[in-house]
Protein backbone atom coordinates (compact mmCIF):
# COMPACT_ATOMS: atom_id res chain seq x y z
CA UNK A 1 0.00 0.00 0.00
CA UNK A 2 3.25 1.92 0.58
CA UNK A 3 5.45 3.99 -2.35
CA UNK A 4 8.70 1.39 -2.55
CA UNK A 5 12.31 3.18 -3.87
CA UNK A 6 14.75 0.45 -5.15
CA UNK A 7 18.48 1.27 -3.98
CA UNK A 8 20.30 0.97 -7.83
CA UNK A 9 23.11 -2.07 -7.75
CA UNK A 10 24.48 -2.18 -10.89
CA UNK A 11 25.51 -5.63 -12.70
CA UNK A 12 24.13 -7.87 -10.01
CA UNK A 13 21.91 -10.60 -10.25
CA UNK A 14 18.43 -10.23 -8.27
CA UNK A 15 16.07 -12.11 -7.08
CA UNK A 16 12.26 -12.01 -4.88
CA UNK A 17 11.08 -13.48 -1.72
CA UNK A 18 7.91 -13.20 -0.16
CA UNK A 19 5.94 -14.19 2.53
CA UNK A 20 2.89 -14.29 4.91
CA UNK A 21 -0.97 -14.40 2.82
CA UNK A 22 0.56 -14.36 -0.45
CA UNK A 23 -1.74 -16.02 -2.65
CA UNK A 24 -5.54 -15.97 -3.35
CA UNK A 25 -8.09 -17.78 -1.36
CA UNK A 26 -7.62 -22.13 -1.82
CA UNK A 27 -11.81 -21.88 -1.38
CA UNK A 28 -13.64 -18.76 -2.14
CA UNK A 29 -16.85 -19.75 -0.22
CA UNK A 30 -14.44 -20.95 2.82
CA UNK A 31 -11.94 -18.42 2.22
CA UNK A 32 -8.91 -20.79 2.91
CA UNK A 33 -5.67 -19.59 2.22
CA UNK A 34 -2.23 -20.71 2.40
CA UNK A 35 0.85 -18.87 3.31
CA UNK A 36 4.29 -18.69 4.14
CA UNK A 37 5.88 -18.33 7.34
CA UNK A 38 9.04 -17.56 5.81
CA UNK A 39 10.30 -15.84 3.04
CA UNK A 40 10.50 -18.11 0.10
CA UNK A 41 11.97 -17.76 -3.43
CA UNK A 42 9.57 -15.94 -5.69
CA UNK A 43 10.04 -17.68 -9.66
CA UNK A 44 8.68 -15.84 -13.02
CA UNK A 45 7.66 -18.35 -15.87
CA UNK A 46 9.82 -16.66 -18.20
CA UNK A 47 12.82 -16.77 -15.79
CA UNK A 48 13.25 -13.27 -16.00
CA UNK A 49 14.84 -11.27 -13.08
CA UNK A 50 12.66 -9.13 -10.79
CA UNK A 51 13.32 -5.52 -10.17
CA UNK A 52 10.18 -4.09 -7.85
CA UNK A 53 8.05 -5.35 -6.13
CA UNK A 54 4.88 -4.09 -5.17
CA UNK A 55 2.31 -5.36 -2.33
CA UNK A 56 -1.57 -4.41 -2.38
CA UNK A 57 -4.10 -5.53 0.28
CA UNK A 58 -4.58 -8.93 -1.01
CA UNK A 59 -2.85 -8.91 -4.97
CA UNK A 60 0.84 -8.43 -5.57
CA UNK A 61 2.58 -6.82 -8.33
CA UNK A 62 5.84 -7.62 -9.67
CA UNK A 63 7.96 -5.88 -12.39
CA UNK A 64 10.88 -7.86 -14.54
CA UNK A 65 14.03 -6.18 -15.44
CA UNK A 66 12.68 -6.04 -19.12
CA UNK A 67 9.69 -3.82 -18.25
CA UNK A 68 6.96 -6.15 -18.03
CA UNK A 69 4.54 -6.31 -15.35
CA UNK A 70 3.18 -9.94 -13.05
CA UNK A 71 0.35 -9.44 -11.02
CA UNK A 72 -1.20 -12.40 -8.64
CA UNK A 73 -3.39 -12.89 -5.47
CA UNK A 74 -7.15 -11.49 -5.22
CA UNK A 75 -8.62 -10.31 -8.57
CA UNK A 76 -12.13 -9.61 -7.45
CA UNK A 77 -12.27 -6.15 -8.53
CA UNK A 78 -9.27 -6.32 -11.50
CA UNK A 79 -6.93 -5.02 -9.85
CA UNK A 80 -4.80 -7.94 -11.18
CA UNK A 81 -4.96 -6.10 -14.98
CA UNK A 82 -5.88 -9.56 -16.46
CA UNK A 83 -8.55 -8.68 -18.16
CA UNK A 84 -10.97 -10.29 -15.82
CA UNK A 85 -12.22 -10.81 -12.27
CA UNK A 86 -10.43 -13.74 -11.75
CA UNK A 87 -7.78 -14.59 -8.80
CA UNK A 88 -4.72 -16.59 -9.46
CA UNK A 89 -1.77 -17.75 -7.46
CA UNK A 90 1.38 -17.50 -9.32
CA UNK A 91 2.76 -14.77 -11.22
CA UNK A 92 0.93 -13.80 -14.37
CA UNK A 93 2.13 -11.43 -17.02
CA UNK A 94 -0.26 -8.49 -17.81
CA UNK A 95 -0.20 -8.84 -21.76
CA UNK A 96 -1.74 -5.65 -22.73
CA UNK A 97 1.17 -3.29 -22.26
CA UNK A 98 2.62 -1.79 -25.26
CA UNK A 99 5.33 -0.06 -23.40
CA UNK A 100 7.73 -0.34 -21.44
CA UNK A 101 7.31 -0.31 -17.43
CA UNK A 102 9.57 1.38 -14.87
CA UNK A 103 7.73 1.98 -11.86
CA UNK A 104 4.63 -0.18 -10.31
CA UNK A 105 2.66 0.55 -7.47
CA UNK A 106 -0.87 -1.66 -5.22
CA UNK A 107 -3.46 -0.07 -3.11
CA UNK A 108 -6.23 -1.59 -1.34
CA UNK A 109 -8.08 -2.51 -4.28
CA UNK A 110 -6.69 -1.08 -7.30
CA UNK A 111 -3.08 -0.99 -9.20
CA UNK A 112 -0.57 1.23 -11.29
CA UNK A 113 2.33 1.97 -12.68
CA UNK A 114 4.59 4.60 -14.99
CA UNK A 115 6.02 4.43 -18.58
CA UNK A 116 9.38 5.04 -19.30
CA UNK A 117 7.68 8.09 -21.49
CA UNK A 118 6.46 9.24 -18.02
CA UNK A 119 2.73 7.97 -18.30
CA UNK A 120 0.28 6.39 -15.76
CA UNK A 121 -1.67 3.69 -16.36
CA UNK A 122 -4.11 2.60 -13.59
CA UNK A 123 -7.09 -0.52 -13.22
CA UNK A 124 -8.80 -2.33 -10.71
CA UNK A 125 -11.78 -0.78 -8.11
CA UNK A 126 -12.73 2.52 -9.59
CA UNK A 127 -15.65 3.60 -7.65
CA UNK A 128 -13.99 6.36 -5.53
CA UNK A 129 -12.36 7.83 -8.17
CA UNK A 130 -8.93 6.19 -7.37
CA UNK A 131 -7.93 4.97 -10.76
CA UNK A 132 -7.85 8.93 -12.09
CA UNK A 133 -9.67 8.42 -15.40
CA UNK A 134 -12.29 11.44 -14.39
CA UNK A 135 -16.09 10.93 -15.90
CA UNK A 136 -15.25 8.76 -18.61
CA UNK A 137 -15.86 5.47 -16.32
CA UNK A 138 -18.07 7.36 -13.96
CA UNK A 139 -20.83 4.26 -14.46
CA UNK A 140 -17.97 1.48 -14.23
CA UNK A 141 -17.11 -0.40 -10.79
CA UNK A 142 -13.63 -1.80 -11.92
CA UNK A 143 -11.09 -1.40 -14.98
CA UNK A 144 -10.14 -5.03 -15.53
CA UNK A 145 -7.19 -4.24 -17.67
CA UNK A 146 -4.57 -1.24 -17.68
CA UNK A 147 -5.96 2.67 -18.70
CA UNK A 148 -3.66 5.42 -19.39
CA UNK A 149 -4.66 8.40 -17.36
CA UNK A 150 -5.87 11.57 -19.83
CA UNK A 151 -6.40 14.72 -18.80
CA UNK A 152 -8.32 16.87 -21.65
CA UNK A 153 -6.93 14.83 -24.21
CA UNK A 154 -3.42 14.70 -23.14
CA UNK A 155 -1.56 12.36 -21.14
CA UNK A 156 -0.76 12.62 -17.66
CA UNK A 157 2.73 12.48 -16.75
CA UNK A 158 4.36 10.94 -13.73
CA UNK A 159 7.44 10.30 -12.37
CA UNK A 160 6.69 8.81 -9.11
CA UNK A 161 3.06 7.08 -7.91
CA UNK A 162 1.51 5.69 -4.82
CA UNK A 163 -1.35 3.51 -4.49
CA UNK A 164 -3.46 4.13 -0.83
CA UNK A 165 -6.51 2.22 0.46
CA UNK A 166 -8.79 4.16 -1.50
CA UNK A 167 -6.87 7.00 -3.32
CA UNK A 168 -4.24 7.69 -5.34
CA UNK A 169 -0.50 10.29 -5.40
CA UNK A 170 1.46 11.00 -7.92
CA UNK A 171 4.72 13.86 -8.32
CA UNK A 172 5.69 15.48 -11.62
CA UNK A 173 7.84 18.00 -11.48
CA UNK A 174 8.33 18.34 -7.81
CA UNK A 175 4.52 18.77 -7.60
CA UNK A 176 1.79 16.91 -5.90
CA UNK A 177 -1.47 15.59 -7.62
CA UNK A 178 -3.84 13.31 -5.79
CA UNK A 179 -7.32 11.60 -6.64
CA UNK A 180 -9.64 9.29 -5.74
CA UNK A 181 -11.73 9.01 -2.12
CA UNK A 182 -11.15 12.32 -0.45
CA UNK A 183 -13.58 12.26 2.71
CA UNK A 184 -10.16 11.92 5.38
CA UNK A 185 -8.59 15.20 3.89
CA UNK A 186 -6.29 11.99 2.38
CA UNK A 187 -6.06 14.04 -1.06
CA UNK A 188 -4.73 17.29 0.59
CA UNK A 189 -7.23 19.64 -1.52
CA UNK A 190 -8.87 21.33 1.23
CA UNK A 191 -13.05 20.97 0.40
CA UNK A 192 -11.61 20.96 -3.28
CA UNK A 193 -12.94 17.12 -3.15
CA UNK A 194 -16.77 18.40 -2.42
CA UNK A 195 -16.82 20.55 -5.59
CA UNK A 196 -14.66 17.67 -7.87
CA UNK A 197 -16.22 14.45 -7.28
CA UNK A 198 -18.36 12.99 -9.54
CA UNK A 199 -21.56 13.53 -8.09
CA UNK A 200 -22.08 16.32 -5.66
CA UNK A 201 -25.68 15.46 -5.26
CA UNK A 202 -25.09 12.06 -4.32
CA UNK A 203 -24.80 12.19 -0.51
CA UNK A 204 -24.66 9.10 0.42
CA UNK A 205 -22.99 7.31 -2.94
CA UNK A 206 -19.52 6.04 -3.07
CA UNK A 207 -19.22 9.07 -6.69
CA UNK A 208 -19.51 11.94 -3.76
CA UNK A 209 -17.02 10.76 -1.65
CA UNK A 210 -14.33 10.91 -4.63
CA UNK A 211 -12.03 13.21 -6.91
CA UNK A 212 -12.30 11.29 -10.14
CA UNK A 213 -9.00 13.25 -11.66
CA UNK A 214 -5.50 13.96 -11.15
CA UNK A 215 -5.42 17.48 -8.65
CA UNK A 216 -2.68 19.75 -7.72
CA UNK A 217 -1.87 19.74 -4.11
CA UNK A 218 -1.53 23.28 -3.46
CA UNK A 219 1.47 24.80 -1.04
CA UNK A 220 3.93 21.98 -2.15
CA UNK A 221 7.50 22.15 -4.02
CA UNK A 222 10.38 20.36 -4.82
CA UNK A 223 8.77 17.13 -3.59
CA UNK A 224 11.02 14.11 -4.01
CA UNK A 225 9.23 11.19 -2.70
CA UNK A 226 5.43 10.20 -1.87
CA UNK A 227 3.25 7.93 0.52
CA UNK A 228 -0.46 6.68 -0.33
CA UNK A 229 -1.43 4.89 3.28
CA UNK A 230 -4.70 3.76 4.17
CA UNK A 231 -6.44 7.28 5.06
CA UNK A 232 -3.58 9.77 5.07
CA UNK A 233 -0.79 10.67 2.62
CA UNK A 234 2.69 12.28 2.96
CA UNK A 235 5.27 13.41 1.26
CA UNK A 236 9.37 14.30 1.48
CA UNK A 237 10.77 17.54 -0.04
CA UNK A 238 14.53 18.34 -1.58
CA UNK A 239 15.55 20.38 1.13
CA UNK A 240 14.02 17.12 3.59
CA UNK A 241 10.86 18.57 5.07
CA UNK A 242 7.99 16.15 6.19
CA UNK A 243 4.38 16.94 5.42
CA UNK A 244 0.95 14.80 5.95
CA UNK A 245 -2.61 15.09 5.74
CA UNK A 246 -5.44 13.02 6.09
CA UNK A 247 -7.13 11.18 8.62
CA UNK A 248 -5.50 11.97 11.68
CA UNK A 249 -6.58 8.64 14.29
CA UNK A 250 -3.76 7.67 17.00
CA UNK A 251 -1.74 10.64 15.93
CA UNK A 252 -0.35 8.89 12.47
CA UNK A 253 -0.21 12.47 10.81
CA UNK A 254 2.53 13.50 13.83
CA UNK A 255 1.20 17.31 14.00
CA UNK A 256 0.27 18.61 17.34
CA UNK A 257 -3.51 18.78 17.87
CA UNK A 258 -3.91 22.19 18.60
CA UNK A 259 -2.20 22.70 14.59
CA UNK A 260 -4.84 20.46 13.77
CA UNK A 261 -8.39 22.31 14.88
CA UNK A 262 -7.05 25.22 13.73
CA UNK A 263 -6.32 24.40 10.23
CA UNK A 264 -7.40 20.80 10.00
CA UNK A 265 -6.77 17.25 8.32
CA UNK A 266 -7.49 18.58 4.64
CA UNK A 267 -4.78 20.17 3.47
CA UNK A 268 -1.06 18.95 3.71
CA UNK A 269 0.82 20.01 7.09
CA UNK A 270 4.44 20.26 8.34
CA UNK A 271 5.61 18.11 10.91
CA UNK A 272 7.62 20.03 12.91
CA UNK A 273 11.44 18.29 13.07
CA UNK A 274 12.40 16.00 16.26
CA UNK A 275 14.94 17.50 18.04
CA UNK A 276 15.45 15.00 21.18
CA UNK A 277 18.62 12.51 20.83
CA UNK A 278 19.87 14.13 17.54
CA UNK A 279 23.11 15.17 16.25
CA UNK A 280 22.91 18.00 14.14
CA UNK A 281 20.23 19.25 11.53
CA UNK A 282 17.45 16.40 11.09
CA UNK A 283 16.31 16.22 7.33
CA UNK A 284 14.08 13.90 6.18
CA UNK A 285 14.80 11.16 3.07
CA UNK A 286 12.31 8.96 3.24
CA UNK A 287 9.00 8.20 4.54
CA UNK A 288 6.12 5.45 4.32
CA UNK A 289 2.48 5.24 5.30
CA UNK A 290 0.56 2.48 6.79
CA UNK A 291 -2.85 1.45 7.74
CA UNK A 292 -2.95 3.90 11.02
CA UNK A 293 1.08 4.79 11.30
CA UNK A 294 4.17 6.38 9.54
CA UNK A 295 7.60 6.16 9.61
CA UNK A 296 10.31 8.27 8.29
CA UNK A 297 13.94 8.02 7.93
CA UNK A 298 16.21 11.06 8.48
CA UNK A 299 19.59 12.10 6.75
CA UNK A 300 21.66 10.32 10.16
CA UNK A 301 19.92 7.41 8.69
CA UNK A 302 17.57 6.47 12.36
CA UNK A 303 13.98 5.90 12.48
CA UNK A 304 11.24 8.01 13.37
CA UNK A 305 7.56 6.99 13.83
CA UNK A 306 3.98 7.86 14.86
CA UNK A 307 0.42 6.52 14.45
CA UNK A 308 -1.12 3.36 16.10
CA UNK A 309 0.85 0.85 18.38
CA UNK A 310 -1.45 -1.55 18.07
CA UNK A 311 0.33 -4.94 17.61
CA UNK A 312 3.60 -3.45 17.84
CA UNK A 313 3.83 -2.08 14.17
CA UNK A 314 5.83 1.03 15.60
CA UNK A 315 8.43 -1.00 16.96
CA UNK A 316 8.72 0.64 20.37
CA UNK A 317 9.06 -2.50 22.21
CA UNK A 318 5.16 -1.55 22.98
CA UNK A 319 1.52 -1.23 21.70
CA UNK A 320 1.05 2.82 22.89
CA UNK A 321 0.18 5.27 20.01
CA UNK A 322 2.56 7.82 19.61
CA UNK A 323 1.08 11.40 18.52
CA UNK A 324 4.73 12.77 17.13
CA UNK A 325 7.69 11.26 15.84
CA UNK A 326 9.31 9.10 18.45
CA UNK A 327 12.53 7.45 17.23
CA UNK A 328 13.64 3.87 17.41
CA UNK A 329 16.70 2.66 19.08
CA UNK A 330 16.40 -0.46 17.67
CA UNK A 331 19.71 -0.45 15.17
CA UNK A 332 23.23 -0.76 15.23
CA UNK A 333 23.77 0.98 11.47
CA UNK A 334 21.61 2.93 8.87
CA UNK A 335 18.10 2.36 8.38
CA UNK A 336 17.77 3.46 4.23
CA UNK A 337 14.23 2.13 3.56
CA UNK A 338 11.08 1.61 5.38
CA UNK A 339 7.65 -0.45 4.21
CA UNK A 340 4.60 0.12 6.44
CA UNK A 341 1.30 -2.47 5.38
CA UNK A 342 -1.87 -2.51 7.43
CA UNK A 343 -0.45 -3.70 10.71
CA UNK A 344 2.97 -4.06 10.28
CA UNK A 345 6.41 -2.85 9.51
CA UNK A 346 9.20 -3.84 7.31
CA UNK A 347 13.22 -2.22 7.40
CA UNK A 348 16.14 -2.32 5.26
CA UNK A 349 19.45 -1.39 6.52
CA UNK A 350 22.52 0.21 4.54
CA UNK A 351 23.85 -3.82 4.91
CA UNK A 352 21.00 -5.38 3.13
CA UNK A 353 19.45 -6.88 6.20
CA UNK A 354 15.42 -6.88 6.98
CA UNK A 355 13.83 -6.34 10.14
CA UNK A 356 10.55 -6.51 10.93
CA UNK A 357 7.84 -6.25 13.34
CA UNK A 358 4.08 -5.69 13.98
CA UNK A 359 1.21 -8.05 13.74
CA UNK A 360 2.58 -11.95 12.98
CA UNK A 361 -0.79 -13.66 12.17
CA UNK A 362 0.00 -15.58 8.36
CA UNK A 363 3.78 -14.92 8.68
CA UNK A 364 3.65 -11.72 7.49
CA UNK A 365 6.64 -10.49 9.75
CA UNK A 366 8.79 -13.38 8.00
CA UNK A 367 10.29 -14.93 11.55
CA UNK A 368 9.32 -18.51 10.86
CA UNK A 369 6.37 -18.08 12.93
CA UNK A 370 3.23 -16.17 13.57
CA UNK A 371 3.71 -14.25 16.42
CA UNK A 372 3.55 -10.85 17.20
CA UNK A 373 6.70 -8.56 17.85
CA UNK A 374 6.64 -5.64 18.95
CA UNK A 375 10.75 -4.72 18.38
CA UNK A 376 12.05 -4.86 15.12
CA UNK A 377 13.22 -8.84 14.40
CA UNK A 378 16.09 -9.59 11.97
CA UNK A 379 14.23 -11.56 9.12
CA UNK A 380 17.41 -14.32 8.57
CA UNK A 381 15.93 -16.39 5.97
CA UNK A 382 17.00 -14.29 3.18
CA UNK A 383 20.74 -14.18 4.65
CA UNK A 384 23.34 -13.85 2.88
CA UNK A 385 21.31 -12.01 0.28
CA UNK A 386 21.84 -8.39 0.78
CA UNK A 387 18.07 -6.97 0.06
CA UNK A 388 17.68 -3.77 -1.94
CA UNK A 389 13.98 -2.65 -1.67
CA UNK A 390 10.87 -4.05 0.68
CA UNK A 391 7.42 -4.13 0.34
CA UNK A 392 4.53 -4.76 2.56
CA UNK A 393 1.04 -5.50 1.95
CA UNK A 394 -2.10 -6.27 4.06
CA UNK A 395 -1.36 -9.37 5.18
CA UNK A 396 2.22 -10.28 3.55
CA UNK A 397 5.60 -9.37 2.35
CA UNK A 398 8.46 -9.39 -0.03
CA UNK A 399 12.17 -8.39 -0.77
CA UNK A 400 14.11 -8.01 -3.79
CA UNK A 401 17.09 -8.90 -3.03
CA UNK A 402 20.81 -9.33 -4.69
CA UNK A 403 21.69 -12.71 -5.17
CA UNK A 404 24.64 -13.68 -3.00
CA UNK A 405 24.36 -17.73 -2.64
CA UNK A 406 25.23 -18.27 -6.69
Amino acid sequence: MQNEKKRKISDQTTKAYIWGKINAPVDEKTDQYIYDVAPSFLELDFKELISQIALGSRHSICLSDTGNVYSWGWGACGQLGHGDLLSCNKPRMISSFDVKVIKISAGGIHSACISDCFEVFTWGQACYGQLGHGKIIENMESLFTPMKICLEGKPFLSQDISCGGMHTASIFDGLVYCWGRGDSGQLGIGDGWLHESFDSDASLSNLSLGVPSPTLVNGLSEVKLVAAGAFHTAIVTEKGELFTWGKEDYGMLGIPGTTLLRDGVWRPHHVPKPAENCEGEVHFTFVACGGWHTVAICNLGRVWVCGRGEYGRLGHSSESSAKRLTQLASFNEEVVQVSCGGTHTLFLTKSGTVHSCGRGDWGRLGLGNTETKLSPHLIEKMLPDQAIMIASGGCHSAAVVVDRRS
